[in-house]
């Protein structure tokens, strides 16, 4: 194998994994969810597991596959397994043969081999060990059926077990996301393992190199922590590193309830052929990554003027045709607009060479505008046309606190989310009534001597913080 002591989190699982019923004639837990980041060592553990119960299990039957394509474990079995198991000759014999490949223990029948990732892969087979690796890769039917061909395989086999085995997903791992879960909700008979970093938490920092020390179980023994300093610096983006090495993502049962709204609430808010009238308020948005920006219209609901609705009437990607499009829009409507002072920094900049007046706000008024907008859509006064780009920034969205209140946090947002932000800023402005004496901000050149405008505005194991 490695040639090394296991890792002190590998044998933490293995330990427990392998503990005994109380009549001795099977394993205490039948389940093993295992969530772990990328480059930990999981790969070497299914292998250790598999070979294991070679040993424990008389005419073992081990089954082994990754949830995005058995050709993927195939790869793994051909790069990963078959170096280690090599100078164990004497022991195993490996069959590499391309849809035959499988690890046969020399003496007696025991064998570990692969399986397609479908529904009838394992019918007429006995199974006793199956491992689903790359689980994320899984939605609830997909995993409905890898379960359809596991269980009932396992049915007259006493030392059953099934791990399903990950780094972090998507919002589309809604299987993987059941298991953990059920991991964490302490279901009987489920070992559950998880280790990462709480993005929740209030000192959490993806760029924090004593962040990926607390979350990444091998960091540091495995590779020097210069690697991730090196990983982080040649990043596309956080979200990528943050799920990769630190096992945070967007969980499908959380994003909801992380961006503070019901999905039941925002369906039933949804009438698609409903548009302000008249438009009070405009507003922009500009993505994280600046790689595209959203412009939305908000106004009363043209047959209950105590209502309100929302609508986004520019998604697209890239911010060049934003500052035109928002004096367009300013011009057609003859309504306020508004933005995100910080964010939107130098489209605000563009349009005051425009000479269109914007409200700049601040930290404060967009928690105030998130406030709003949420209460306004569990009380039923804010409506929206279920736009693609509006429903997957809801679904995709997180948000941050700020004191006692909170905001969308476009960081930890999987998505772009600036559809969303903008339809918060709107509905907030249509809504308010703007107190006596407060005038628009014109953004714009500053005329000599004059100062420009400043803006104010089962318990898991894993290693300590994690949730």
């Amino acid at each position: 194998m490695r040639r090394a002591p296991p890792y002190p989190w590998q044998y933490t699982v293995a330990d427990t994994a392998g503990e005994l019923n109380e009549t001795g004639d099977g394993f205490r837990y039948p389940v093993v969810v295992l969530s772990v980041p990328r480059r930990a060592g999981k790969t070497t553990l299914g292998l250790a597991v598999n070979l294991d119960r070679l040993d424990v299990i008389p005419d073992a039957r081990g089954w082994y596959t990754c949830a995005n394509g058995r050709e993927v474990a195939a790869k793994v079995f051909r790069d990963e397994w078959a170096p280690m198991l090599t100078p164990l000759a004497r022991l195993y014999r490996l069959r590499q043969s391309q849809g035959s490949e499988g690890v046969h223990k020399r003496r007696g029948s025991s064998r570990v081999q692969l399986f397609a990732p479908t529904p009838s892969a394992l019918h007429s087979a006995n199974v006793d060990t199956a491992t689903v690796d790359e689980a994320w890769a899984a939605t609830i039917d997909e995993g409905d059926g890898l379960e359809g061909a596991i269980t009932p395989a396992q049915l007259t086999r006493p030392w059953r077990q099934t791990w399903i085995v990950s780094a972090g997903g998507t919002l589309e791992s809604t299987w993987l996301d059941r298991w953990i879960t059920a991991g964490e909700l302490g279901l009987p008979g489920v070992a559950f393992f998880d280790w990462g970093a709480d993005a929740s938490a209030p000192d959490y920092d993806p760029a924090n190199p004593d962040i990926w020390a607390r979350s990444h179980p091998t960091a540091g023994l495995a590779f020097p922590m210069s690697v991730l300093a090196g990983e982080w610096a040649r990043r596309t983006d956080d979200a990528q590193f943050e799920r990769a090495y630190l096992n945070v993502w967007p969980r499908p049962s959380n994003a909801i309830a992380a961006a503070g709204l019901d999905l039941a609430v925002w369906r039933a808010a949804s009438a698609p052929t409903v548009a302000p009238s008249p438009v009070l308020a405009i507003a922009l948005d500009v993505a994280a990554d600046r790689s595209a920006a959203s412009l939305a219209i908000a106004g009363p609901h043209p047959d209950n003027p105590a209502r309100y609705a929302v609508d986004v009437i520019a998604a697209r990607p890239g911010i060049a045709w934003v500052a035109a499009a928002a004096a367009e829009a300013r011009a057609k409507y003859r309504a306020e607009l508004v933005a995100d002072s910080l964010v939107a920094a130098s489209i605000l900049a563009e349009l005051g060479r425009r000479r269109v007046t914007v409200d700049a706000i601040g930290a404060s008024d967009h928690a105030r505008a998130c406030g709003l907008f949420v209460d306004g859509l569990t009380a039923g006064t804010i409506t929206h046309r279920s736009q693609a780009a509006l429903d997957d920034a809801v679904l995709g969205a997180a948000r941050r606190p700020l004191g006692d209140a909170w905001l969308w946090s476009r960081r930890r947002s999987n998505v772009d989310i600036s559809p969303l932000v903008a339809c918060t800023l709107a509905a907030w402005r249509a809504a308010s009534s703007r107190p006596a004496g407060r005038a628009s901000l014109i953004v714009s050149s500053p005329t000599p001597g004059q100062r420009p405008p400043r803006h104010t505005t089962n318990p898991v194991i894993g290693p300590p913080g994690r949730k």
